[in-house]
């Protein structure tokens, strides 16, 4: 059985669009209710991305860990590049049947030597 697939309109990724930016709203509502701490938010055509930066290496997985937690996004396993720089994700493709997918991503830099 063969699928055939098609590139979607444009009126259906300014849909997706819409859909992501009405949940942003949500998760913000969520993180100021919850004291999550702050992430920057993407709202792009495929996925609603949230990132850790800005921040410490300790900060940066605390926020990371505590949104995970609080969208119940499956995680993947940790990552870690030859530089030694960690890579965390979490994702739903249909964040509670939402039908929105949902990221939350962060890097973790190596200790700074000494």
């Amino acid at each position: 059985m063969s699928l055939i697939t098609r590139e979607p309109t444009h009126a259906e990724r300014r849909l997706r669009q819409r859909r992501s930016h009405e949940l942003l709203g949500e998760f913000l509502a969520l993180g100021e209710e919850k004291d999550l701490p702050v992430l920057d938010w993407r709202v792009t055509e495929f996925a609603l991305v949230g990132g850790a930066r800005g921040v410490d290496r300790t900060q940066r997985r605390v926020a990371f860990e505590s949104w995970t937690a609080a969208l119940d996004l499956g995680r993947w396993e940790d990552r870690e590049s030859p530089t030694g720089h960690v890579h965390l994700h979490a994702y739903t493709e249909n964040w509670q049947g939402r039908r929105v997918s949902v990221a939350v991503m962060a890097g973790i830099a190596p200790e700074d030597p000494a």
